[in-house]
């Protein structure tokens, strides 16, 4: 039981449960069990009564329940037999509304801490850098928000279970030694023997339940995959063999789970057979060989008979437990990785006011699992109210400058500074509102359109406010056509609109926040070109009116660059205006060797 008391003590800790909820639940077990033992020992003197009166009582009666019968037969004098059956029949029934307040209060429990342990580590997972997001996969994250809380509520349930069966059991133990000590300690003996020989049996419970969880992420991860790359599965006419990949993957962890409940079935199937078989043999044994007389006999048999599903059932609820326990396990090792990853913190100083002048000096970065620096010693500048352009081909860091400025990413080396203050030294959240980033694959709720522009300000925009940022991202002839117009539902990532249109919302989402530095990050890449005409026909609108740095690789989106920096192997290669550079620059002109022709 020292194991199911950590795991117990674990668990409570980190669910933030009160202690004042634990300390009733102990006490309604506490009550529960109390109120089950009396009812079964009030049969002692209710069989002596029968068989010799009120004498018999008196001279036959074990100490402390000859406590108990004074107390009940003086308060309903002269009607012993009357009163008793009374007792009996009141104590059965407050037993059984204690055990639906103890079962109605450890469902509340473990709800609250299934609630409590997803909020945490999503907060958590939220809080956790970028890195640590890019580094697992997106199932094992959604097991250890879904799956693993659910499985340590589930585990707080047989918990409390666990708690008043285990009481139980020393209740009884008590009324049999009070009854027959003999008989008692013969039978604790055989009992402790029989759950001895099962610890093997638990262990292999455990085991297997550990494979299964991990299974299960697994599991979860493919069926996210597929989910997001239906487009792709489709195209390439791959649903069979997708479907035969899922297959033999929920196979086997179908397989992994029909190996707990087996452990765990073998437990109920072989322990309640072996209990019965002592409990009847203990009973024999005292009506042939040790002549215990009726009313004891009876009381000790239905005591026996009460505690060996007692037993059994305090067997099979270790066994199940155990089949729980790694998912606390899980869930500690997720929570304590996603907050080893919060290695990005928070500075003290606000963003000065209205400027943004940019240096990157001499900054270096790899990512983990690059062999090689995606920067290597970069520096550049941007001064307030330029264009400023990065090109270069795939993988020169052009995205990685992007996201260090957003700081998403920490420098290795080097320094970048905000109007000549570290980076690191400003305060995150005014830092990101003054900068605003539209990628290449912008993310759209699925939300309104309203609530997608309005995303991480303090209130939705009213409708002058979105119909300006709708027009400045050339927007709101689009979104005034759709049915609902500002209200109009946009799907999952936006699926219910074009991808020029989603490029468009998101621009316009990144306006509604009034940057001071709007990074574009190859917003035209996979755009057709009218769709491409809008957004630069929207740029070109905001020249002059904001800073901006534009990672691209089209002609038209940064030929009207003040400047341009030309990327390459994490350095910057070459810089000048985009005419200065394709007359002097090879390797800059042969980015664009299809787009002039």
């Amino acid at each position: 039981m020292i194991k199911e008391i950590s795991w117990a003590w674990q668990a409570f800790c980190l669910t933030g449960l009160r202690r004042r909820r634990l300390a009733l639940l102990i006490a309604l077990s506490a009550v529960t069990v109390a109120l089950d033992t009396l009812v079964v020992s009030i049969f002692l003197p209710i069989l002596l009564y029968i068989d010799g009166g009120a004498s018999a009582l008196q001279s036959r009666l074990p100490a402390p329940l000859s406590i108990l019968y004074t107390l009940v037969s003086d308060s309903v004098a002269g009607v012993e037999l009357p009163a008793m059956l009374f007792a009996a029949t009141a104590l059965m029934c407050f037993r059984y509304i204690m055990s639906y307040s103890q079962a109605q209060l450890s469902i509340d429990m473990a709800a609250t801490a299934t609630i409590n342990l997803r909020s945490v580590i999503h907060r958590e997972l939220l809080n956790s850098d970028l890195s640590h997001h890019t580094q697992n996969q997106s199932g094992n994250r959604f097991t250890s928000v879904i799956g693993y809380p659910q499985q340590i509520g589930g585990m707080m349930l047989m918990l409390a279970q666990l708690l008043v069966t285990f009481l139980l059991c020393f209740a009884y133990a008590a009324l049999l030694l009070i009854v027959s000590p003999i008989l008692a300690i013969a039978g604790s003996i055989l009992f402790i023997l029989i759950f001895g020989s099962y610890r093997r049996l638990l262990n292999r419970a455990r085991l297997a339940s550990e494979a299964y969880q991990k299974q299960t992420a697994v599991q979860n991860a493919l069926l996210i995959e597929q989910l997001h790359g239906i487009r792709l599965i489709k195209l390439r006419g791959q649903e069979e063999s997708m479907s035969e990949k899922f297959f033999r993957t929920t196979k086997k962890n179908v397989e992994l789970y029909s190996k707990v409940l087996l452990a765990q079935s073998m437990v109920a199937a072989t322990v309640t057979p072996l209990l019965m078989i002592s409990g009847l043999g203990l009973v024999y044994a005292a009506l042939v060989w040790m002549q215990t007389p009726a009313a004891q006999l009876g009381t000790f048999a239905l005591a026996m008979l009460r505690l060996l599903p007692v037993l059994a059932s305090l067997n099979t609820l270790r066994s199940t437990l155990h089949g729980y326990a790694p998912s606390l396990e899980l869930y500690q090792a997720a929570l304590k990785a996603a907050r080893a990853e919060q290695r990005i913190l928070s500075g003290s100083q606000d963003v000065a006011e209205p400027r943004m002048d940019v240096n990157i000096e001499e900054v270096c970065f790899s990512y983990p699992e690059s062999t090689t620096r995606t920067l290597d010693s970069i520096s550049f500048q941007i001064h307030t109210g330029q264009v400023v352009a990065l090109i270069g081909r795939s993988g020169s860091g052009k995205s990685t400058i992007a996201d260090m400025l957003a700081r998403l990413h920490e420098p290795e080396r080097g320094q970048i500074r905000i109007n000549g203050t570290p980076l690191r030294d400003l305060k995150i959240d005014p830092l990101r509102k003054a900068i605003a980033v539209v990628s290449q694959e912008s993310f759209l709720f699925d939300a309104t359109v309203r609530e997608n522009i309005s995303f991480g300000l303090p209130h939705l925009l009213d409708n002058d406010e979105l119909e300006r940022v709708l027009r400045q991202a050339h927007a709101l002839d689009f979104v005034m056509a759709l049915p609902e117009g500002l209200d109009a539902m946009v799907g999952e990532k936006g699926i219910r609109l074009s991808g020029g249109q989603r490029q468009r919302l998101a621009l316009a989402r990144g306006l509604a926040q009034r940057p001071r530095l709007l990074i574009l990050d190859e917003p035209t890449s996979a755009l057709d070109s009218e769709s491409e005409q809008e957004i630069q026909h929207a740029l070109n609108d905001l020249h002059g009116e904001i800073t901006m740095l534009i990672i691209a690789h089209r002609f038209d989106t940064i030929k009207h660059a003040d400047i341009v920096y030309l990327v390459e192997d994490g350095r910057i290669a070459a810089t000048g205006s985009h005419s200065e550079l394709f007359a002097s620059n090879d390797k800059y002109r042969a980015l664009f060797g299809f787009d002039i022709e």
